[in-house]
């Protein structure tokens, strides 16, 4: 009896393993390209595996870009069209007819969640040098 137990629990074990590391490399994430670069340059930042709304609305994405020991940055609200789960935001994009404003010096953390479903925040940041 108790071989047929423990046989029960191993055989459980590994049924939910599989199960539990697909569910893990699902969450959401994000990266910032180039992770280093100018103050006039264009950085990426590339989201993917963002969740779906289960209502079938779309999504609202909050993304905040803030320079490390200063109280500068922007924030940027997407809305995702319902279903989409990858998308990328280009931070410093020059606007044709506007004045080009070159990023200030130093790191700068990207943060991405979804502002009204739970499940999703994640980071990444970046470096502008001279």
């Amino acid at each position: 009896m108790r071989r047929f137990v423990l046989l029960l629990a191993v055989l459980t074990v590994l049924a939910i393993a599989p199960a539990s590391v697909s569910a893990a490399s699902e969450r959401c994430s994000i990266e910032v390209s180039p992770a280093a670069g100018g103050p006039t340059d264009v950085y990426r930042v590339t989201a993917t595996n963002f969740p779906v709304d289960p209502a079938g609305g779309s999504l609202e994405v909050r993304i905040d870009v803030r320079r490390l020991g200063t109280r500068e940055g922007s924030i940027f609200f997407l809305f995702l069209v319902p279903g989409t789960t990858d998308f990328y935001l280009d931070i410093n994009q020059v606007v044709p007819g506007d004045p080009v404003e070159p990023m200030q010096e130093g790191r700068y953390l990207v943060i991405a969640e979804t502002a009204h479903l739970a499940g999703c925040h994640t980071t990444d940041g970046f470096v502008v040098t001279a």
